[in-house]
């Protein structure tokens, strides 16, 4: 009897690839250091629910790579944004990454 293929699938939720595309735009450089985000841009961007997309944001936060100010608005967060938190440069979010950001 023939053994049967292995055929699983990882299985990831819209919020973590909403937050991989977050990431990846950002990196990018498609969405430059201070620049708004907004729940219901991103939403219509991305086709998710803005519940989706808080999800997302909030993964993104814990990296560090988008700021929020309660109640009010997202951004994505300044370059520098790790500088004096006490991480080593191989601990930011970005280590190992190589950044190109288009001349202002």
């Amino acid at each position: 009897m023939a053994k049967k293929p292995n055929l699983t699938v990882a299985k990831r939720s819209l919020a973590e690839l909403t937050a991989d595309a977050l990431r990846e735009a950002i990196v990018s450089g498609g969405l430059r250091p201070g620049s708004r985000l907004t729940e219901v841009e991103l939403a219509r961007q991305t086709g998710a629910s803005r519940g989706t997309v808080r999800e997302a944001l909030a993964a993104r936060q814990q990296e560090g790579l988008v700021d929020c100010v309660r109640y009010s608005a997202w951004s994505v967060a300044p370059l520098d944004a790790l500088k004096g938190s006490g991480m080593s440069k191989r601990d930011t979010p970005l280590a190992g990454i190589k950044v190109r950001f288009p001349e202002s």
